[in-house]
């Protein structure tokens, strides 16, 4: 027994030395080097102050803020992610549970004939086997899986980010659209008036049939864009309705106005937005598990070790089973090493190279897309301030003469064909001014997603 006793000693001794010295997992908690030419400022700059986290707030509109959070929760797109995110932490834990020992009871009941006897043998054991991890190859596995799974959890804050921008976008889509129907509904009713007016003058041989023509041709053309831009409205709101998970019934509402304009965040230098983007957090850790997957590969080139142990009885009965005669126990060590496996071990570590270069290349292509997206972002904030800016005093000028020409038709010095169709150029601002306004607040959106600002 004490024989018994030191040699469980030692090999419990091995075991621990083994597992302290052997076992070299490899870890990659350092960010991936996306190896590019990252310059060290954005090529279109914008003066700017910070980046705030309350950005949503910044718009001024308790509506809006509902509906971000309403999709939030219900969008199905987000529910198919955070489901995702489950299967990935529970697929962590699977694999994590390969590194511990693995125990079970065995309970059997048989009979035999042998020689013209019949017998029954009834057994019961506790059986426990480990699967030493020498080369750190699971340990490489579980590396693995955590990172799908941080990748996984990145990817559903990009899309929740990413949600919010387009609930953003298209909320000021269906304001715009509200009023250019109204804005369209109003030149109808204009292109209308100037319709009887030529036809009463064509009545009284004052207009040609060309002018009829032609007033008629503008009145069914400013009718056809006011079914096209109802149309327009009905569309932009079931939009709206389904990034918030509701049946597209197209009768949602917003507000009349546009919500404020939020500040421009301050852009920081492009590495910022490495660090900073979900997105390319997720493809980063998307590379680093390609890595360890690699490793794990060629961990499986090696020796592998298990131990084994188990204890119990074997008797006619079960009452027998407690008997100290009838116990049993065993304790042994495997070591496996491969030798020919046909070719799967070599091709199995160059699936994994191929798999690593891959999510390299993803990655770079990620981190360029990410930096595109940002610099039109800038652009476009520029290109549409500058428009805004002429836009603005176009509209006040067409304002100034609409003034003039209503002024001069009350006087009688024009008529009011005249004064319609200025009003018409007026309408035309606006509506150019409207959308600008509209495509401002969606580039800050656009921006705002691009530079990886939190929420």
């Amino acid at each position: 027994m004490k024989f018994h006793t030191r040699w469980l000693c030692k090999s419990f001794a091995l075991i621990a030395l083994t597992m302290i010295f052997g076992c070299a997992p490899t870890t990659r908690d350092e960010p991936i080097d996306a190896e590019l030419n990252v310059p060290k400022d954005w090529q279109s700059y914008i003066e700017s102050n910070q980046i705030k986290s309350d950005f949503l707030v910044q718009f001024n509109d308790p509506l809006l803020k509902q509906y971000i959070d309403e999709a939030w929760s219900q969008n199905k797109d987000l529910a198919a992610i955070a489901a995702s995110v489950s299967q990935a932490t529970s697929l962590v834990d699977e694999v994590s549970s390969g590194l511990l020992p693995s125990a079970g009871i065995e309970i059997g009941a048989n009979r035999q004939q042998e020689q013209g006897f019949i017998s029954d043998i009834r057994n019961s054991a506790l059986q426990v086997t480990w699967d030493l991890d020498v080369w750190g190859r699971l340990q490489s596995e579980r590396e693995g899986a955590l990172n799908d799974a941080r990748s996984i959890n990145a990817d559903f804050a990009f899309a929740k980010q990413a949600i919010a921008t387009n609930v953003i976008k298209a909320y000021v889509i269906i304001i715009e659209a509200n009023h250019i129907a109204k804005t369209t509904s109003q030149s109808e009713q204009n292109l209308s008036r100037i319709y009887e007016n030529v036809k009463l003058l064509f009545d009284e041989g004052l207009a040609s049939t060309q002018d009829l023509a032609i007033s008629r041709a503008d009145l069914a053309s400013i009718r056809s864009q006011l079914a096209e831009s109802n149309g327009a409205v009905r569309d932009a709101k079931r939009a709206l309705e389904m990034l918030l998970g509701r049946y597209p019934s197209s009768s949602i509402n917003t507000m009349d106005i546009m919500p404020t304009l939020p500040a421009l965040p301050k852009v920081g230098i492009p590495t910022d937005v490495i660090a900073r983007r979900a997105d390319l957090i997720a493809a980063e850790r998307r590379v680093a598990a390609s890595f360890n997957r690699l490793d794990a590969a060629y961990a499986a080139r090696l020796p592998s070790l298990s131990i084994t142990g188990s204890f119990g009885g074997i008797s006619d009965g079960f009452s027998g089973l407690l008997n100290d005669v009838n116990r049993s126990w065993l304790a042994g060590a495997t070591l496996f090493a491969p030798m020919f496996q046909g070719g799967a071990i070599d091709a199995q570590i160059a699936q994994a190279n191929a798999r690593q270069e891959e999510a390299m290349a993803q990655y770079q292509n990620t981190v360029l897309k990410a930096f595109n997206e940002v610099e039109a972002a800038l652009d476009a904030g520029i290109i549409l301030s500058e428009r805004l800016k002429e836009l603005t005093i176009a509209e006040g000028a067409a304002q100034e003469a609409f003034r003039v020409a209503k002024v001069r038709f009350d006087e009688g010095d024009i008529e009011l064909i005249d004064l319609l169709s200025i009003e018409q150029r007026l309408l035309a601002r606006q509506l150019d001014v409207q959308s600008t306004q509209s495509l401002l607040r969606q580039q800050r959106a656009d921006l705002y997603l691009a530079l990886g600002g939190e929420w």
